[in-house]
């Protein structure tokens, strides 16, 4: 058998949210979500739309559990 061996290049963007303390100023949580961008530069619109997906999702994980 012969091992065959693809590259494929595609665009991530990755979103991180932090939530600090208002009193302290302290860390209090850290999440983040990546998205496969469909074109490269993506469009304004699906740049808001992936922005809008992944801080969702982000944000379904808080709080933890």
């Amino acid at each position: 058998a012969m091992a065959e061996t693809r590259t494929v290049n595609y665009k991530v963007a990755t979103l991180q949210v932090d939530l600090f303390d208002g009193k302290d100023g302290k860390l209090v949580w850290r999440g983040s979500g990546e998205q496969i961008m469909r074109t490269s530069p993506p469009s304004p619109a699906e740049r808001e739309q992936a922005i809008r997906e992944t801080v969702q999702k982000v944000m379904s994980q808080y709080p933890p559990r």
